[in-house]
């Protein structure tokens, strides 16, 4: 199994995601986005070769949620580096490089 590492910038967009459900005034919104983040990552701790995106990274979508987690594999480490956890609406052009 891999072991998943979130960079910086990633770090940075999940706590803007997990505000921005938070300020909602759904109920719970906020922790579902959590859970589904948490799956997505399990899921890539037992597979990461999802598809190659964006030449390094590769690209695995959130379900129920409009994100796209952006990531390296260090094959020798087994380590995920997440790099970007972008939204589906903004400009594909500002994908990580």
């Amino acid at each position: 199994m891999y072991k998943v590492l979130l960079q910086p910038k990633a770090k940075e967009e999940l706590q803007q995601a997990i505000s921005y459900y938070a300020e909602l005034e759904v109920t719970s919104l906020a922790e579902k986005f959590i859970q589904s983040f948490e799956d997505t990552l399990n899921a890539l701790e037992m597979n990461p070769h999802f598809q190659i995106k964006h030449p390094p990274y590769r690209a695995c979508k959130m379900k129920k949620f409009p994100y796209i987690l952006f990531f390296r594999i260090i094959e020798e480490l087994e380590l995920i580096t997440v790099e970007s956890i972008f939204h589906t609406s903004q400009d594909p052009d500002k994908y990580p490089q």
